[in-house]
């Protein structure tokens, strides 16, 4: 375990960048060459659309992203959060930190964004989607991407979760959010 999250910590920024986008073209060309149905539509254009989406919120939610960060670091040097006052494996922390991050940022926002009516005007975004696919998973109103960012930010202060789980999480999830759209 520890070799594996020594590769995380190691990773160059250009390579996480290069297996999230290896991710959604591995499953964009599922999507092609194995098609569930028929594509009556131009894909290249929708998808080209989506991904302008993602773009965008990429520079717009940047600074959220910075403060997580920044978080992250304060939270383990001053050692804050549940996962500081109990010793378990690391593996066993990983998978807490895991699933705390999908719960907390992820199931609950979603929940919320479903059941809030005002953030459910920001929610309609990835819901507006008129033809599902992988890029699908990229479609979110910014205010949907901060709040998801926002929630992140607690779990990572009220579990403890180190800055390198964070990055593993953000690595390994996104595939199967393209995957399932």
């Amino acid at each position: 375990m520890a070799d594996l999250l020594d590769f995380f910590k190691n990773m160059p920024e250009w390579h996480m960048v290069v297996w999230l986008a290896a991710c959604i073209v591995f499953c964009w060309l599922l999507e092609v060459l194995i098609p569930q149905f028929r594509f009556d539509y131009n894909k290249f254009k929708h998808d080209a659309f989506n991904l302008g989406i993602f773009v965008m919120n990429l520079v717009l939610v940047a600074p959220i992203a910075l403060a997580l960060a920044m978080v992250a670091v304060w939270g383990e040097s001053h050692q804050v959060g549940l996962l500081y006052f109990v010793e378990l494996p690391v593996w066993a922390e990983l998978l807490v930190a895991i699933l705390f991050l999908d719960l907390i940022a992820q199931y609950g926002v979603h929940y919320l964004l479903h059941h809030v009516r005002w953030m459910w005007r920001l929610h309609i975004v990835h819901h507006s989607d008129t033809h599902v696919d992988a890029t699908t998973a990229t479609r979110h109103h910014p205010g949907d991407a901060a709040f998801r960012l926002v929630a992140s930010i607690v779990a990572i202060v009220v579990v403890g979760i180190p800055g390198l789980y964070y990055i593993v999480y953000r690595l390994i999830t996104p595939f199967f959010g393209y995957f399932t759209h």
